[in-house]
């Protein structure tokens, strides 16, 4: 079905009240007769409602403007939020929807932690005792690539056997701002001698199939998001449905 919206225009204006500082009393976007913003985008929230029970899991795939819009939070009845009454998964595209719900190939009872030692110059500090406390602390019985065993070539190598549980990546890495699908984290170089092709780019790690539990990164820059929020390149989160 269709949903008749304002222009995007009159939508950031409506939006502005999720960032303003409320008055006293006054929730975050409040206005006479409700929630200004509520009130906009309640009938996209409607159907949603309509076509499914409580306790049922609901995908949202935003574009555009609604990327900013956290359509979980509508209230819909009693002031009961969209998120409240469903579990509500939010993906950036259709297809990485799609991922997600594709039957996994089964995970494996092992944790695989990975760590790189880059060359011998430069090594990441403390690289090796984190990994081999995770390891302790997970009761990992995975192998470990450690050192000069954590080149490029054999950390794809192990992911493309499947068969893991966790993923633990220690490394150093850059953020490019520019093009954030071309930063890249370094595993050990081989031969020993690093350079761009002995790099895993975030492209790359995008078009592996890890069907794991969990991937977990320690790296510089990690956490540097010099992005849109809309990009669908730079971020995705999502919650797995119930069983």
């Amino acid at each position: 079905m269709t949903v008749d919206l304002p222009p995007d225009d009159e939508l950031r204006e409506t939006l502005r009240g999720l960032s303003e500082a409320p008055g006293v009393g006054h929730p975050f976007g409040a206005a006479p007769g409700g929630t200004s913003w509520e009130r906009v985008f309640r009938p996209l929230v409607a159907p949603l409602v309509e076509h499914s029970a409580e306790g049922d899991p609901i995908w949202l795939v935003p574009s555009g403007i609604l990327h900013h819009v956290p359509l979980h939070a509508v209230g819909w009845r009693d002031s009961v939020t969209l998120c409240e009454r469903n579990p509500v998964t939010v993906t950036p595209s259709a297809t990485v929807t799609t991922r997600l719900l594709a039957p996994r190939r089964g995970a494996g009872g092992g944790s695989v932690p990975l760590v790189a030692g880059s060359d011998a110059e430069r090594p990441l500090a403390h690289a090796r005792t984190e990994v081999e406390t995770a390891a302790t602390a997970l009761g990992a019985d995975g192998e470990r690539l450690v050192g000069e065993r954590a080149t490029k070539t054999a950390v794809l190598a192990r992911i493309a056997l499947g068969g893991m549980d966790i993923v633990h990546l220690a490394c150093h890495g850059r953020f490019d701002a520019a093009a954030p699908l071309d930063s890249w984290i370094q595993p050990s170089p081989d031969p020993p001698a690093p350079g761009p092709s002995d790099r895993l780019t975030a492209r790359e790690l995008c078009g592996l199939r890890l069907d794991v539990r969990l991937v977990t990164l320690g790296a510089c820059e990690r956490l540097v998001a010099h992005t849109s929020r809309r990009s669908p390149a730079r971020h995705g989160a999502w919650r797995p449905p119930s069983p």
